[in-house]
């Protein structure tokens, strides 16, 4: 008999820059499309406007993030799901290149954070639900610190599998 281990975890996340981006675009072009049909050039001012509308509603439904942890034998899965719909694998973190998990308040996690000794992944969200841990994760010659909300279920799902490298 198998016996896997598996935690889940949906965290609310917060709109990026290209989210933001694309809003900005949807709003400037239904402007430009105004100001076009205002002189007569109805032509292409009409399209334009039915483009940026589109474009706008599009904008809107991306700026809903949310993101999910799975957490299988110690091997972390991250995905970004935008409007509770379209799902993304962002990021992957194999079991065995973790070299570290500390929650996010310990001063040296903070030290590192600060002094940017390691490139830093955030998929913590506006509002914190749960505790914020730093995993930290060694691939090839590069070094990274991944932030991650998680809830008691995580938290005991990586002190299970990762007892040498947990810290409280």
């Amino acid at each position: 008999m198998i016996n896997d281990k598996f935690s889940e975890r949906l965290v609310k996340g917060k709109a990026g820059g290209a989210e933001f981006g694309l809003l900005a675009g949807a709003i400037v072009l239904i402007l430009f499309s105004i100001a076009i049909s205002i002189f007569g050039i109805l032509i292409l001012g009409i399209p334009m406007f039915i483009g940026g509308i589109f474009a706008l509603i599009a904008a809107i439904k991306n700026l809903n993030v949310e993101y999910e942890f799975t957490f299988t034998d110690g091997e972390i899965d991250i995905a970004k799901i935008n409007s509770k719909s379209r799902r993304r694998e962002l990021y992957n973190i194999p079991s065995d290149k973790i070299i570290k998990v500390a929650p996010a308040s310990n001063p040296q996690v903070k030290n590192d954070i600060d002094i940017q000794k390691h490139k830093v992944y955030s998929f913590v969200g506006p509002a914190v639900e749960g505790e914020v841990y730093a995993v930290y994760t060694e691939n090839n010659d590069s070094k990274s610190i991944v932030l991650l909300d998680l809830n008691e279920d995580c938290i005991e799902h990586l002190k299970a599998t990762h007892k040498r490298v947990f810290e409280s």
